[in-house]
């Protein structure tokens, strides 16, 4: 059986399944109704649902890895023993240094201060040359770090309705992301 060019991977499979069950008479005791206007139009509109909550799951993907390609750049710039500024406890020493925190030690006391919150709202600065220009470009990534980190969380919970396994009678979004 040749397959349109434009016909993707589940409608073959649908095809195969349906040519499959009326060739071996499986569908023997189901019966199948066609659809009234007003169901067209409810289906289509949860359709029109699923693909507005998968297009804010991308993007809240893609905010989620911009955001940690700062975060990454930024824990790549210091090492430890390296001189860091904090705007309450003045210089410091970094002790350790990761994704998340900056572990320092100032002249009263050590502190672990978030990476992301200390360089958006100007409370840390590092010694190194491409700081302050990295700093300025991430700073709104940065300041919405907390906010971006649970939003891919909430898209994803309100996508997953639309998901295979889903009991509704509505568009699924199929492994690979194609709303049916």
């Amino acid at each position: 059986m040749q397959v349109p060019a434009k016909q993707s991977k589940s409608q073959v499979l649908r095809l195969g399944i349906i040519y499959c069950c009326k060739y071996y008479d499986l569908y023997e005791g189901i019966t199948f109704t066609k659809k009234n206007a007003k169901e067209k139009q409810l289906y289509l509109a949860e359709k029109q649902k699923a693909l507005e909550l998968k297009a804010a799951y991308d993007k809240a993907q893609a905010d989620v890895e911009t955001l940690n390609a700062a975060l990454e750049q930024f824990a790549s710039m210091a090492a430890s023993g390296d001189k860091v500024k904090h705007n309450k406890f003045g210089e410091g020493i970094f002790d350790s240094i990761d994704e998340q925190y900056i572990v320092a030690t100032f002249p009263e006391k050590k502190a672990k201060v978030s990476l992301a919150v200390g360089i958006a709202n100007g409370l840390i600065s590092l010694e190194h040359s491409d700081f302050a220009e990295k700093a300025s470009e991430y700073k709104d990534v940065l300041k919405a770090f907390f906010w971006r980190q649970n939003s891919r969380e909430i898209a994803q919970k309100e996508l997953s309705i639309y998901s295979i396994d889903s009991p509704l009678p509505v568009p699924y979004c199929s492994q690979d992301g194609e709303v049916m």
